[in-house]
């Protein structure tokens, strides 16, 4: 069959790749053409699935008209990974993103720089990041890594 559309890639974004058990993370859905901009003008058939333990707000076959729609997935009670997946409907142009299900998660902050100046202008850019573990635990080995460079 012919493809006459304009969406030349899916991509997929998710406000976090961990998921702490029986949480929930968004995943947004972007139908770009071949210069990477949105494809908000046409009407596009999905196959939405999620292989492994949690569920989705949405799935099945989904039909997107405006280019970016965003897809609940809720993590189940157990730790695992899941595959969330799309394809566009009688296309071989699909996306894949794996997410990772953790029974503790903390958020970790990491900057270049570590001090500001008070009433001056600073730019801070801070990455966030969701990390497993235990944070005593991650503490001190940081806490000996530190002391251990001192020296």
């Amino acid at each position: 069959s012919l493809d006459f559309s304009k969406v030349a890639s899916i991509a997929l974004e998710s406000d976090s790749n961990t998921i702490v058990t029986n949480k929930k993370a968004n995943v947004k859905i972007l139908l770009k053409d071949k210069n990477g901009t949105l494809v908000n003008d046409e009407f596009t058939k999905l196959n939405v699935q999620l292989e492994g333990e949690g569920r989705l707000s949405e799935g099945g076959q989904i039909s997107m008209m405006s280019g970016v729609k965003t897809i609940g997935v809720v993590a189940s009670e157990n730790p695992a990974t899941l595959k969330f997946s799309v394809q566009i409907v009688d296309t071989e142009k699909k996306a894949e993103l794996n997410l990772s299900v953790v029974n503790e998660a903390r958020l970790a902050l990491e900057a270049p720089v570590l001090a500001i100046i008070a009433d001056g202008q600073n730019d801070l850019s801070v990455n966030v990041s969701a990390r497993r573990g235990n944070p005593v635990h991650d503490r001190s080995e940081n806490r000996n890594a530190m002391s251990s460079e001192r020296r």
